[in-house]
């Protein structure tokens, strides 16, 4: 469960503004249930789909396009997150 001081946290460090603390609240109990992978399929889905829409005529939603932003957002932080994460565990050290 992600409680609201979690996400407001989160919020906090990635720069967004306390209005979208209700989103990153709902983007990480995704990350909890899809796992990272299938947060950043749906993150990608969600984005196409608002695309092609607009393509077609019908502008996405201001809310929708928020929506995208935050979620877009701390994909690609967590992603740097466990990019880093990664490379520190196997790093050796230096070589003398």
């Amino acid at each position: 469960m992600i409680t609201d001081d979690d996400a407001r946290m989160v919020a906090e460090r990635l720069g967004l503004p306390p209005e979208d603390v209700p989103e990153v609240q709902a983007a990480l109990e995704d990350i909890a249930l899809r796992g990272q992978d299938g947060f950043e399929d749906q993150v990608l889905t969600e984005a196409y789909a608002a695309l092609r829409t607009a393509r077609e005529g019908q502008p996405p939603s201001a809310s929708l396009v928020r929506r995208v932003e935050v979620r877009k957002t701390l994909a690609l932080a967590l992603r740097q997150f466990t990019t880093l994460r990664n490379f520190l565990v196997t790093y050796d050290g230096p070589t003398h």
